[in-house]
């Protein structure tokens, strides 16, 4: 199948997810690029396809403004912003199908968007939990997410495992959906703040094998202090992503050294 958008035709390869409101396949433009095509499954259902269009957009021209005023004051060094979430390639209404809309998605740094695992699959699919230490670079990720888009009084809303996107190799964590998200008329409210970060530490609480109180195996003194911290997260103790990103950096490195750790799964 062919779907024809204003840039490019781009031609439907597999689907990759689906839920009731659109659908995500991986998909190939003209000039041989790979991206994912998220179609509303329905034309009620375009009006949040839309929003997210317009979130993505508008994310990305904020990370861009920052990255540049980091980049001068620092050597050329980079925030990166723009590695968590996906870039908006372009966002059409397609007349071939059913005057539904569709966005194609891209991402910075990832060339193999077929690579990309949904966080959820490696529970449901390949039957492991990743290793505390590969868990906390997942949830830095995503609270590095949050400083960002809780300051432009943007909630995500769809922080589930999944809807967060890992590339193993380079460390990415990508939240992939902005349908839902909510766009407040000034800051962030607080509820919209909490559950976003109780919904970040859910998920990665899942991930290494646990629920809300605690994980079935053993852990040192130093990886309780961790756990527990997960369980303030997602209990919704934390309502400011700014402090919850300091306090999980405080503590992460005072319990692991700050070098690559590969990712690493274990049996649950």
């Amino acid at each position: 199948m062919v779907i024809t958008g204003k840039k490019s035709p781009y031609t439907v390869i597999a689907l990759l997810a689906h839920t009731a409101s659109h659908r995500i396949y991986i998909c190939k433009d003209a000039a041989g690029n790979l991206r994912l095509l998220q179609i509303a499954a329905t034309r009620e259902a375009n009006g949040g396809l839309g929003r997210g269009a317009y979130v993505l957009m508008q994310l990305t021209t904020e990370s861009q403004r920052l990255d540049g005023l980091y980049s001068a004051k620092h050597d050329g060094k980079h925030l990166h912003y723009d590695r968590l979430f996906p870039e908006l390639v372009e966002s059409f209404v397609c007349a071939e199908q059913d005057n539904r809309r569709v966005n194609i998605l891209a991402f910075t740094d990832v060339a193999d968007v077929a690579g990309l695992v949904p966080l959820s699959s490696l529970r449901t699919r390949d039957q492991v939990r990743i290793d505390l230490k590969t868990s906390a670079w997942i949830l830095g990720r995503l609270l590095k997410l949050l400083t960002f888009v809780h300051a432009q009084g943007v909630a995500v809303r769809t922080i589930r495992s999944d809807n967060i996107l890992l590339d193993t190799g380079k460390h990415f964590a990508i939240v992939l959906d902005w349908s839902s998200a909510r766009v407040y008329q000034q800051a962030i409210e607080r509820e919209g703040s909490v559950a976003d970060i109780a919904s970040a530490a859910s998920a990665v609480m899942a991930s290494i094998g646990g629920t809300s109180h605690g994980v079935p195996y053993e852990l040192s003194e130093a990886e309780a202090r961790y756990v527990t911290l997960l369980r303030r997260f997602g209990d919704g103790a934390t309502t400011d992503a700014i402090s919850a990103h300091s306090q999980f950096y405080e503590l992460v490195r005072n319990i692991w050294p700050n070098e690559f750790h590969p990712f690493t799964t274990l049996p649950l």
